[in-house]
């Protein structure tokens, strides 16, 4: 759902000619321009939206019929997910997903060198280091997670990230394809993407709401997938938000993330990154995929100022605010009303008052947004010019 690469560069007549029926346009004030492609069409091609033009957002007024298209389209596809979203499934019984979780975990035992060549690294952090790849058989590239256990405690976290992954297909999740064993060494060969989510955001320089709420809806549609399943993922920050060149948004990095079944329903383990905690993780109270919805609060907060509530606190004292304390956004001025509500919603200490990321999902704030990965990816490029990266 791309729209159309055409550039008005070195090609003159794109200012002198409509787009599509090529009647002449006087230059400079002939015509009209699409407010998506920004390419200009005489009137009679162009489509003027009101209010209520199906549903679309205010902030279109003039479309091409092309980005008309892609955009109704993606809300349709909103709809669609949500559908598919709403479809209900039991909660499995410990043995039902452990069968699940054999029939997942498909390692191979050879070394991965013989199908893969490192390119360069790409990452690196406490769980290893992360590569970018060449297959050797096909040419694509993927991205390898490279891990050396140091106990079969640490072998089964990796694990458990692999197969938890590997259930969770869906179009804003990761996608992780195979698992080498070789050695002391585990590599998990996954989709590549570009860049976390935490390099584009500035304190000093927030992005337009229109591509927070983007983002956001992106993150959300990933969430309420995975809660779906019962799974809760239990480490939703912006590192763990992994951009394209294309605008897709995925969540990774399921390491932290817990299985819920009929026998165990709920969680009490202290496991995340304090500033995204939840009150009832921090006390060590059951819990369950409500944690989550906590965590995304403080990612749209972090999205919206820049760094989540209290970066630069130790940790004791992060959790302990966390627990005593009101969490909120600074200034509520800076964005819209239905935004704010949405932040206030996901930010209650009583989990039972949260909403669901399905019935988050379901708010106008998210449902009007029609921001296309198109548009997402052409401003993080020109804002913060990562063509180097971005090849």
């Amino acid at each position: 759902m791309e729209i159309s690469e055409d550039t008005n560069q070195g090609n003159s007549s794109l200012y002198t000619h409509c787009n599509i029926c090529n009647n002449f346009l006087f230059p400079i004030l002939g015509g009209l321009r699409c407010d998506i492609c920004q390419l200009k069409y005489c009137k009679d091609c162009i489509i003027k939206l009101n209010s209520t033009s199906q549903n679309i957002s205010s902030d279109f007024k003039l479309l091409c019929p092309s980005c008309f298209n892609q955009v109704y389209i993606s809300i349709e596809e909103h709809k669609i997910l949500l559908e598919e979203q709403n479809k209900i499934i039991s909660m499995p019984s410990s043995e039902a997903f452990q069968k699940l979780s054999e029939d997942a975990c498909d390692t191979i035992t050879h070394n991965p060198l013989q199908d893969y060549q490192i390119q360069r690294r790409i990452a690196a952090g406490s769980f290893g280091l992360v590569y970018e790849i060449l297959d050797l058989q096909s040419a694509k590239k993927f991205a390898a997670k490279v891990m050396h256990p140091q106990s079969s405690e640490e072998r089964e976290l990796i694990l458990n990230e692999y197969v938890l992954t590997k259930l969770s297909k869906h179009p804003n999740i990761i996608d992780y394809y195979l698992l080498y064993e070789y050695n002391d060494e585990m590599w998990i060969i996954q989709e590549l993407m570009k860049l976390p989510l935490t390099n584009i955001l500035q304190k000093n320089s927030p992005m337009p709401e229109p591509f927070i709420i983007y983002v956001l809806k992106q993150v959300l549609n990933g969430l309420s997938f995975i809660h779906s399943q019962y799974r809760i993922h239990r480490d939703i920050k912006s590192d763990n938000i992994l951009l394209d060149h294309s605008g897709n948004v995925k969540l990774c990095d399921l390491g932290f993330a817990a299985q819920l079944t009929i026998e165990k329903d709920s969680r009490s383990t202290l496991a995340g990154t304090p500033c995204w905690l939840a009150p009832e993780v921090i006390e060590s109270r059951p819990y369950d995929t409500k944690a989550d919805i906590w965590s995304f609060g403080i990612l749209a907060i972090e999205m919206i100022e820049g760094e989540p509530p209290m970066l630069r606190c130790k940790a004791d004292k992060i959790m302990k605010n966390v627990v005593k304390t009101e969490i909120k956004l600074k200034n509520k001025k800076f964005i819209s009303k239905e935004l704010a509500n949405v932040v206030e919603c996901c930010l209650m200490k009583d989990p039972g008052l949260r909403k669901s990321a399905k019935e988050l999902l379901e708010e106008n704030v998210f449902i009007n947004n029609t921001v296309l990965p198109k548009m997402f990816a052409n401003y993080v490029v020109e804002k913060y010019r990562f063509f180097n990266s971005w090849e």
